[in-house]
């Protein structure tokens, strides 16, 4: 009902299913390795089952099986990113913390994959919401559930409520935990939450007094209203913030700064940073005294259904370099380097 399975058999069944859809995508990878090329995949938030070694090594067989004859080390699955001389190439999630797990593994038997709190959302809460609003032509769920949130927000704070609470055991403690540690440092859930602690525990004073207790049931609903409503309402800026895409790119590329700045070679004046994620191919580039940022985005594999038209095809970076740096960089069409 919510999505396939996380464990490894799982991963692997996924792969081969996903092989038998894309058998020319295989076979162009196939190729590319056995012309002598070296192949890196960079795993990214929905792609996780790279994860597990059963799914790594059934890879590389359906490779060979479609006429690679791959040499140890040539292809290369990396669980953050690429880095080569004054170049730094990552899927992009690590820009948004709703995207990135703390580790890859639950504990437990059978293991299972740890998915960041995002993807437990879109599952159980934003998947849900998005069938029950009506359709409305060739408006995607997606977009119609950012129009609901921002005409009505208060209409949809029932839903969000009642599919969070239903959530609860699917997400489990450990799925939570990040979630409410970022609850909280947003103020207003501080205060509402200190007001309604005081407020539950408020009519309890009277017992030790011997006194009867006075209109315990209202300080009860009020604090119940004071802990549920920031929760509901810093849940609603979560599943806002998942599907603005606008926002989004915002973020990804003060990410991809910040990434200038910490990994890559400090020795090099000019820093290429690519990432995805945001699915909005661009090419952005900051100078500053010191050195200069160029952040590079391909977009996504297929068009995007919104955005600005020159920019929802997908693209191909093209990266040319010059001694011991990368010097020159283009965005190219797909259709560019098919053939």
């Amino acid at each position: 009902m919510f999505g396939f399975g996380t464990d490894e058999p799982g991963g692997v069944w996924k792969l081969h299913v996903i092989a038998a859809a894309h058998q020319p995508v295989l076979r162009s990878l196939a190729a590319w390795c056995h012309a002598g090329h070296s192949l890196v995949i960079i795993r990214g938030n929905h792609d996780q089952d790279w994860a597990w070694p059963g799914v790594r090594r059934a890879f590389l067989a359906l490779l060979r099986r479609a006429g690679a004859h791959l040499r140890p080390g040539q292809v290369r699955i990396l669980p953050r990113a690429y880095q080569q001389a004054n170049v730094y190439i990552e899927h992009g999630h690590g820009a948004d913390w709703l995207t990135c797990a703390e580790r890859d593994v639950l504990e437990g038997s059978p293991a299972r994959l740890r998915l960041p709190f995002g993807s437990l959302i879109t599952r159980y809460v934003i998947n849900v919401l998005e069938r029950r609003l009506p359709p409305h032509g060739s408006v995607p769920p997606s977009r119609r559930l950012v129009e609901a949130l921002r005409q009505r927000p208060w209409r949809m704070v029932p839903g969000i409520v009642a599919n969070a609470l239903r959530a609860i055991p699917l997400i489990g403690l450990s799925g939570w935990k990040p979630w409410f540690g970022r609850l909280l440092r947003w103020w207003p859930a501080r205060v509402s939450m200190t007001m309604s602690t005081a407020l539950l525990v408020a009519p309890l004073a009277p017992l030790v007094g011997g006194h009867p207790m006075g209109h315990w049931s209202g300080c009860m609903a009020a604090s119940l209203l004071g802990l549920g409503l920031p929760i509901a309402g810093f849940m609603g800026r979560q599943i806002a913030a998942q599907i603005d895409v606008e926002a989004l790119v915002g973020q990804v590329r003060r990410y991809a700064r910040r990434v200038a700045v910490t990994w890559v070679e400090p020795w090099c004046p000019r820093r290429y940073v690519v990432l995805g994620h945001s699915h909005r191919a661009e090419a952005c580039e900051w100078v500053g005294e010191r050195h200069s940022v160029v952040y590079l985005n391909p977009g996504a594999w297929l068009p995007q259904a919104d955005g600005p038209a020159d920019l929802v095809a997908p693209r191909f970076v093209w990266l040319a370099r010059r001694g011991d740096a990368y010097v020159r960089h283009r965005l190219l069409p797909l259709g560019a380097v098919a053939h």
